[in-house]
This record gives structure tokens, C-alpha cells and sequence, in this order.
């Protein structure tokens, strides 16, 4: 008699053993992208900025906050050092970026907030600001400084730039505030409001607005207003080619140019130049008097030529006086030893 068939069958393997062996492993990749662009981007950033303090022997405390892909905020900056720049705090940096800005190479927005700036010029230059080692990086470095400015200006046109409440303090000598700066996004002007200083004599120096163009031929400021008798107007630097700018003292015009190299070039373009006008700015209790309507220094030709009439000083008085003269030492003088 023939034995019953067996109907029963082998139950095939469950699918969960192969989707557990993926599902894992995924979950350890995810947090571990997770971990990259926040935590460990924040602790590996850290520490590149304490290691580049300590180097040029700077410490302090910082707060920072962001992601690998949406950029970084550091707050609560107190940073001191002993050479040259004494301290520095500020409220708030924020870079902001996206990954497609960083495939670019081009930031989102730049926002400053709240910096204080102490500098000593007496202090001992150390780390960045030593001489030797600042000439070290400058010989071996092949980047022109046309190259530098153009990278930088890649990274921060595209940016949306404010700069709010920034103060540098020069210890025994001045102090400097910068009520804004503010940039919109792909534009190349930028806009400084309520600049404010101190001159040599303690008076209030006020700019109250500059616009700056940064295009690919250079820079270019409008005006800087330093008080109701004299500012400077149209200033023009192309890097590494020339630089010139307008001096307007009390509605007089001097121009000043120069090619950055060994030809440099001071005229009066006005009709006169008051004397007594120029002597109010340096020292106005030197009573003095006439009009300059003739100025020209050139260093290319070493040519000086000046004109003055109606020259009054104290008790003595010139009706007109002239100088004109072909000199070496005005020849090319900042190529000298």
C-alpha cells in the first residue's frame, strides 16, 4: 500500500533577514552624515580656530552654532592677545551658505554685529604681524594682490553683507566707529553710514555716508566727509596699477595721483588754496595768512612749482612769491633705501 504524499511544503525564508541587514547599516550612514554636518562639523571647526588663535598666540571664548551645509553663527567673542591687536569681541559673526553656493564658491550673506577692536601699536609685533615672518609669506607667496581681490570679491559679491556697531580703538591715539556697511546681493556698491573718529586735535571727524563701487577695474568711494572744511573725494585705486584723489579743503581741490610704483603727482586744481584755510586743520592758533594759486610736485620730472600772493605772517607781508625748481631727491623716493 502506498504511503500518503506529503503535502506540506518548506516555507520560504522571511524577507526581514535581508532588509535588517541593509536597514542597519543605513541608519549608521545617516547619523553619521548627520553627526559630520552638525556636531562634528561644529567640534573639527572649533578646533582649527583654537589651533590658529593659539598660533598667533591669541586665546578666548567663542560660541559656535551651525551646519556644514547652511553655514555657521559665533557668538559671545572675547579674544585676547598681547602683540599688536589687544582684544577683540563681538556679538555675532554669521556666514551664511548653501551647497550650491559652495559649489560656486560664493557665500549667501555676511552679518557682523557688535565688534570691539583694541590695537597697540607699542605692543611687541608677534605671529601675523612680524615683520620678518609678514615678508616670509609675502616672498613665497606667487598670488598678485589682483588675484587675492578677485577671490575675495567672488566670494562676497554675491553675498548679503551688514556690518552693524564697529569700533577700533588705536590705544593713545584715536578711535574709530563704523555705524554700518551694508551690501546688497550681486550689486558692487556698498554702503558705509555714520563713520566717526577723532583728528589729532580732538576734534569730532564725521562722515555721515560713502558709497563704494567694487567692480573688476578696482575700487572707487565717492566722498569721506572728515569735517564741514575738508574731505576726500573720488578716490579711485586700481590694484598694483594706480590711485588718485580729489582733497577738497574748504571748496579748494588738490589732486593727488599716483602709479604705485615710482611716479607720484600732487596739483592744485582750484584757482587758489587758501593758506589760512590749511593752517585751521593742522594748527589754528598760528596766525597766518595768503593764497597758494600755483602747486605742482612731480616725482617722475622732480619738478616743484608754487605760486602764493598776499602771504601774511605776524608783522611781515609778501605780495607775491614764486618757486620753481628740478630736484633729485623728489626722483622716484620710495624706491630708495
Amino acid at each position: 500500500m502506498p504511503l500518503p504524499e506529503d503535502k506540506t511544503k518548506e516555507s520560504p525564508e522571511p524577507h526581514w533577514h535581508w532588509r535588517r541587514r541593509l536597514f542597519y547599516p543605513f541608519v549608521i550612514i545617516v547619523g553619521l552624515l548627520i553627526w559630520v554636518n552638525g556636531p562634528g562639523f561644529r567640534w573639527g571647526l572649533e578646533k582649527i580656530i583654537l589651533q590658529k588663535l593659539a598660533a598667533e598666540n591669541f586665546s578666548g571664548n567663542f560660541v559656535l552654532e551651525g551646519t556644514a551645509l547652511s553655514g555657521i553663527s559665533i557668538r559671545e567673542i572675547s579674544i585676547n592677545g598681547k602683540s599688536t591687536i589687544q582684544s577683540i569681541e563681538s556679538d555675532l559673526i554669521k556666514i551664511e551658505w548653501s551647497l550650491g553656493s559652495l559649489i560656486d564658491m560664493e557665500l549667501e550673506s555676511i552679518a557682523l554685529n557688535g565688534i570691539h577692536i583694541i590695537i597697540d601699536p607699542e605692543a611687541p609685533k608677534a605671529g601675523i604681524f612680524s615683520g620678518d615672518q609678514g615678508q616670509e609669506r609675502a616672498s613665497n607667496s606667487k598670488t598678485s594682490l589682483t588675484e587675492v581681490l578677485g577671490l575675495i570679491k567672488g566670494f562676497i559679491q554675491p553675498a548679503e553683507i551688514s556690518i552693524i556697531g564697529l569700533k577700533v580703538e588705536v590705544e593713545n591715539m584715536t578711535e574709530v566707529s563704523l555705524g554700518s556697511l551694508t551690501h546688497s546681493a550681486g550689486e558692487s556698491y556698498y554702503l558705509i553710514s555714520d563713520l566717526q573718529s577723532r583728528d589729532h586735535l580732538n576734534r569730532n571727524i564725521y562722515n555721515p555716508e560713502s558709497i563704494v563701487t567694487w567692480n573688476q577695474d578696482g575700487f572707487f568711494i565717492n566722498q569721506i566727509t572728515l569735517n564741514s572744511q575738508l574731505a576726500i573725494q573720488d578716490i579711485f585705486f586700481k590694484p598694483e596699477k594706480s590711485a588718485s584723489m580729489v582733497i577738497s579743503v574748504a571748496g579748494s581741490k588738490v589732486l593727488a595721483e599716483s602709479d604705485l610704483k615710482s611716479s607720484h603727482r600732487i596739483s592744485l586744481e582750484s584757482p587758489s588754496l587758501s593758506i589760512s584755510s590749511l593752517i585751521e586743520l593742522a594748527k589754528p592758533d598760528l596766525e597766518s595768512a595768503g593764497e597758494i594759486t600755483k602747486l605742482e610736485i612731480n616725482t617722475s620730472t622732480g619738478s616743484v612749482a608754487l605760486e602764493a600772493c598776499d602771504l601774511r605772517y605776524e608783522d611781515q607781508e609778501i605780495s607775491h612769491a614764486s618757486i620753481a625748481a628740478i630736484t633729485e631727491d623728489l626722483l622716484s623716493p620710495f624706491e630708495k633705501p
